[in-house]
């Protein structure tokens, strides 16, 4: 008997030849040259490679849908064109004894053929073997491995890669090779789509297009619609925030340069009417300000720029081993441009204050409303009207001080809204202010809380191949670090009814195929899929083939049971009867309980991981080919690195492990930074509404030494100051709300509890500041207030 492949059907040589009458060295005759040539393909087909040359990686089907794996160093990128270097597999580096960074030399041929993996790397074919070589050497820089490269590739036998596939660069593709007239079958055009936000548009408009060309498509998007539409959100949340930080930080500037030099202008108008020039009066108050802000500023620098470093640090700590790539360095430059375009914004608005300041006559400035009074008024004027004011105050005031507090709370009301109406300019700094930092404490909420969702959208996957037993997989699954197990080992060494099949183990059937299952009568994927007893499912065509019905009970045994079981006796049945009995003696009967309804005829067979014991042919431990995970947190990927490194530790052979965060990474870095930020904006924000209306009453004192030289008690001018804060600060809060509901009313109400703890918190240091600074201000006494140098 003699038995012929399928590589032999073409006539390369005869394969019986009468060599009897021919001498010693028959094979070096003339007549022999294609045998000769058969051997030296044959002994060169041990050291042939099927080489992909590629563009990117990444764009390959069985890259992005997470079948082929990296497990060492990188894949190939669209970077690395005309760069000798290669990606080959992680069996090829271990046959080979090869480590990354070892070069590689190849012959490569000219002859372009399909991919194509049972026939891959194999020339003994005629018209598959190259006539023409270019040598090269490459740099190995990654390895990877096809998790299904033994188990699987007849459902994608052009599309899944061998241990003997190497992966190099296009530019190496040798110029003799006619890729214009070739015609590859099946044809195959992949791409990757970079930015996500054109998914959808591609979705929208190609796919339609590619199905009217009677084009078959497949594409994977990961779940970046999602993404992309959380992403546009966010993008335009954090626009917004940095948008109302910029704003309340420049106006936290003006308003305190207000206070600081609007305080001071009648020291300027003294020291301009007693002969100094405009110049030397202003750089008399404006240098100590600008002499203290540039200490300010440069201690701001230095310690945004280490809290920077720090929270970069701290937002990828120990995720390195994780896959997590690093943040870029801090560049101390762009703090610098920072700080210098402070310190110039301060500069500038003390010039333009002063020039403002300028124009103005000493007589115009030393008067009190002299910024109030109408245009065109005289000195004399200003200083009539002052005057009545003053005259009405005493007059209303000195009826009521002794009565029921009931008239003095109205007119202390009317009072305060007449001052908030009078300092147009310190009033809308004061609302604007309030209003953002709670505006922008809010927003700030809602956009940590989107991103956290968005990272949640983000899926990483883990993969286990080649040797995971199902012990250590069930413990991962209940580490509570993992959930949606997959899990998938393959027999191809088994028998069903003594016909040669593949018995499959999983937990999940839409891990192996799309078709439909019929049931057999109480039962469904759920319960199947979690049977631990002697059940399997079949595809139809086999089913219909050996003529099982749902149901029925099937013999599944290891190939060639009868073999191995007659190795045990010592005397060896001789009939065939005997075998048949010695056969049934040691039958394994599963029962039915699934059809596949599939036109394909695979010869695999499927059974629940559950049920692997009972399958006791297969032996005792089940060495899973893959197992797949979801990690259940990003935030955890490090410690559970960690966790697997050391549940396996023990392993003898431990399996390969992929873990791939890259899509999460930006999303996750910003994702760490707000979070890291967060109570620090917050901080800041309760720090400024403290100040700032602290600042606001000292402005106030020398109205309060008039108030109470007026008569005023203490209890009453501390009221009088501290309520035109409240009343500023209350009213900005309220606006902040008012906004962030009209914004984005849903978002704000799912984190409403975190900001309305700052407007409480805000409002209660706003009354507490405002209330001890008038209280300070009071403890001297009106005439030592009216002197007080300001």
């Amino acid at each position: 008997m003699f038995y012929m492949g399928d590589d032999f059907r073409k006539d390369w040589w005869p394969y019986i030849a009468d060599v009897t009458d021919l001498p010693e060295d028959y094979l070096e005759t003339e007549d022999f040259a294609p045998l000769r040539e058969l051997i030296r393909v044959i002994n060169d087909d041990l050291h042939t490679f099927d080489v992909v040359y590629t563009d990117d990686m990444e764009s390959i089907r069985r890259v992005t849908q997470e079948q082929l794996l990296p497990v060492q160093g990188r894949f190939l990128t669209p970077e690395d064109e005309g760069s000798p270097i290669c990606v080959v597999s992680e069996a090829l580096l271990k046959k080979l004894e090869l480590e990354i960074g070892d070069e590689f030399t190849l012959k490569l041929g000219n002859k372009l053929m399909e991919q194509y993996v049972p026939a891959g790397a194999r020339a003994i074919t005629q018209g598959r073997y190259a006539d023409e070589w270019t040598e090269q050497t490459f740099t190995i820089v990654g390895s990877y491995q096809d998790i299904f490269d033994r188990n699987w590739i007849d459902r994608d036998l052009y599309w899944s890669y061998g241990d003997c596939t190497i992966f190099v660069p296009s530019s190496y593709l040798p110029a003799t090779c006619d890729v214009e007239n070739h015609v590859f079958r099946p044809a195959e055009v992949s791409f990757i789509i970079s930015d996500a936000w054109n998914i959808v548009p591609f979705i929208d408009e190609c796919i339609p297009q590619i199905e009217a060309m009677g084009l078959q498509y497949v594409y994977y998007d990961g779940n970046w619609p999602a993404v992309a539409e959380k992403m546009a959100e966010t993008r335009f949340m954090t626009l917004i925030k940095l948008i109302i930080f910029s704003v309340a930080a420049f106006l936290a500037v003006i308003l305190t340069l207000y206070l600081f030099l609007h305080r001071r202008r009648k020291e300027y108008a003294v020291l301009r009417a007693l002969g100094s020039p405009r110049r030397a009066a202003a750089q008399s108050l404006w240098l100590p300000l600008l002499a203290l802000s540039s200490v300010a500023v440069c201690l701001g620098l230095l310690a945004a720029w280490s809290r920077s470093e720090a929270l970069a640090a701290n937002s990828l700590k120990g995720f390195a081993e994780a896959g997590l790539s690093e943040l870029p360095p801090v560049r101390f430059v762009w703090f610098l441009l920072g700080a210098l375009g402070v310190f110039g914004l301060i500069a500038g608005m003390n010039a333009v204050y002063f020039l403002i300041l300028g124009r103005r006559s000493p007589l115009a400035l030393l008067q009190d409303s002299g910024g109030r009074k109408r245009r065109g008024a005289s000195a004399a004027e200003v200083v009539e009207l002052s005057t009545e004011q003053r005259a009405a105050m005493a007059a209303v005031l000195s009826a009521p001080v002794t009565k029921t507090g009931k008239p003095i709370k109205g007119f202390l009301r009317r009072y305060v809204l007449r001052s908030i109406r009078r300092s147009r300019l310190r009033t809308g700094l004061a609302l604007l202010l309030a209003a953002l930092l709670a505006g922008a404490v809010g927003h700030l909420t809602v956009l940590r809380t989107r991103y956290g969702e968005l990272v949640d959208l983000i899926e990483v996957d883990v993969h286990y191949f080649n040797g995971l037993s199902m012990t250590k997989a069930r413990t991962l699954e209940k580490s509570g670090y993992l959930h949606n197990p997959v899990y998938q080992k393959f027999y191809r060494d088994a028998e069903l009814e003594f016909e040669t099949t593949t018995v499959c183990f999983t937990n999940r059937l839409d891990s192996v195929f799309q078709e439909p299952v019929t049931w057999l009568e109480g039962w469904d994927e759920e319960t199947g899929m979690s049977a631990t007893g002697m059940v399997c499912i079949i595809p139809a065509p086999i089913m219909d083939s050996m003529g099982i019905a749902l149901g029925d009970s099937v013999r599944i045994n290891e190939a060639n049971c009868i073999a191995w079981l007659m190795e045990g006796y010592k005397v060896l049945p001789k009939t065939w009867d005997e075998q048949v009995a010695l056969r049934d003696a040691h039958r394994n009967f599963y029962t039915v309980i699934g059809r596949v309804e599939t036109e394909e005829n695979y010869h695999v067979i499927y059974a629940p991981v559950t049920a692997f014991q009972s399958y006791s042919c297969f032996g005792i431990v089940l060495y899973l080919d893959s197992a797949s995970f979801k990690l259940d947190n990003y935030d955890e990927a490090n410690q559970f690195k960690h966790y697997s490194d050391q549940l396996l530790l023990t392993a003898l052979d431990p399996p390969a492990f992929q873990m791939d965060t890259s899509d999460a990474d930006r999303i996750y870095r910003t994702y760490r930074l707000i979070e890291n930020i967060y109570p620090l904006m917050i901080g800041a924000a309760l720090i400024l509404g403290t100040v700032l209306p602290g600042l606001m009453v000292l402005q106030e004192q020398k109205e309060a030494a008039v108030l109470r030289a007026l008569g005023w008690s203490k209890k009453l001018t501390i009221r009088r100051l501290t309520l035109e804060q409240i009343t500023l600060c209350l009213a900005g809060l309220v606006l902040a709300v008012i906004a962030l509901f009209a914004v984005n009313g849903s978002g704000f109400l799912g984190v409403i509890v975190v900001p309305l703890l700052y407007i409480v918190a805000h409002f209660a240091l706003c009354v507490a500041a405002s209330t001890a600074i008038s209280a300070s201000i009071l403890q001297k006494s009106p005439m030592r207030l009216l002197q007080t140098k300001e």
